[in-house]
Parts: structure tokens; C-alpha cells; sequence
């Protein structure tokens, strides 16, 4: 994680379109994760909400949420990947829910590390 708690975005289209085409994704209700290694020292991270999402405020509204369910997840992510998280029309409305969906990917993933009790 960068600088006062931000994190690097995948920036360049050309690595959004390499993410779709050669990457491995998971689907939970609202929300497709894409990922594939990177080969760098940490994570990129893209979010794209879906047309289903017809207003631009409604589409800026699920990557303001999806932001900060995976800041309070980035230190729980292993390995080095690019990550696409796929915002559908019937994502879940607040952060906890996001947060709680991204874990259910991110797991099925085997991305998180575990945690033990």
C-alpha cells in the first residue's frame, strides 16, 4: 500500500484487457473477480461497474464502496496479482456487505491468507 492508505490501480487499459483475456475469475451475486499474477511486488487493483449500473453516480457510488471493502482487505491478499473486481446491477448497497463478498472471491480465489482462531 502506498501512501496514506491508497494502493496501486491497474492504470493502462492494454493490462485491463490482458487481466479479461488471460486471467482466471469468480462470480459471487454482484461481484466477478478477475486475477493473475503480476510478477511485481504487490497488487493492482481495477474496479469496473457494469452498464447494468445506468446512472454514472450509481457506478461512482459501488467503486467508492468497493474501494474500501478492499482497503480493509489488502493486507489479508497473498502473492502479487492484478485484480478486476466486475461490479454488476445487483451488487450489495454498503461496505461491509462488499467487504463480505470480496472475502467469499478472494477465498475461493485462494488469495486470503488464513486466518487462525
Amino acid at each position: 500500500m502506498g501512501r496514506s492508505g491508497s494502493f496501486e490501480r491497474i492504470s493502462r487499459s492494454g493490462d485491463v484487457d490482458r487481466l479479461f483475456r488471460t486471467g482466471r475469475f469468480i462470480r459471487t451475486r454482484g461481484l466477478k473477480l478477475g486475477y493473475r499474477p503480476n510478477g511485481r511486488e504487490g497488487h493492482r487493483v481495477a474496479f469496473a461497474p457494469t452498464r447494468s449500473l445506468r446512472r454514472a453516480v450509481d457506478r461512482n457510488r459501488q467503486k467508492r464502496i468497493s474501494r474500501e471493502a478492499y482497503r480493509r482487505l489488502y493486507a489479508r491478499i497473498v502473492g502479487s496479482y492484478d485484480l478486476v473486481f466486475v461490479i454488476y446491477g445487483d451488487a450489495t448497497a454498503t461496505t461491509r456487505e462488499r467487504c463480505d463478498d470480496m472475502v467469499t472471491v478472494l477465498g475461493a480465489a485462494r488469495l486470503l491468507e488464513r486466518r487462525t482462531r
